[in-house]
């Protein structure tokens, strides 16, 4: 049985901690599927095309990893990919207390869910897409915090160039 992971979010933007995880998760699964949330309910600063693209580019020489996005439910997106594991990254005890909730209501609604946590990498473990978001915004250095590309799309956004 082929073993794939989703690992959802809405990558605004995507991140060094993001990247990470994938490329940790590439040896535990058969195939990631990184799932970009629409994000209806979550204001958001790059668009679903834009968070996509970026997402695409940055693991387009990954082997097993594909970009997709989804609305709705991650249960029933879950179900139409073949896929039981959902992946997901804990970086403090509030990560904890909420993603444990998140398991809970999906295992709940698809009983042969399983999610698995991991760590971050510790260098990144400090790293979240809403600070990044702030940092760039006010124009700051966030070459700590994401590839190359993810800080021209932040250019782009702020400068229009």
């Amino acid at each position: 049985m082929t073993k794939i992971a989703v690992y959802p979010g809405t990558f605004d933007p995507i991140t060094h901690g993001h990247i990470s995880m994938v490329e940790r998760a590439v040896s535990l699964f058969d195939e990631i599927i990184v799932a970009i949330a629409a994000s209806n309910h979550k204001s958001t600063l790059f668009t679903l095309d834009e968070r996509i693209a970026m997402a695409k580019q940055l693991f387009s020489k990954t082997p097993h990893v594909k970009v997709l996005s989804f609305s709705g439910l991650l249960v029933q997106f879950m179900e139409k990919k073949h896929a039981n594991i959902v992946l997901r990254g804990i970086r403090t005890s509030g990560d904890m207390e909420y993603e444990f909730q998140l398991a809970i209501a999906n295992r709940y609604l698809k009983p042969n869910i399983e999610t698995v946590f991991l760590k971050p990498d510790e260098r990144f473990a400090h790293v979240s897409a809403s600070i990044v978001r702030e940092i760039g915004m006010m124009g700051g250095d966030l070459s700590a915090f994401v590839p190359p590309d993810v800080i021209t799309a932040f250019h782009k956004k702020n400068h229009g160039a």
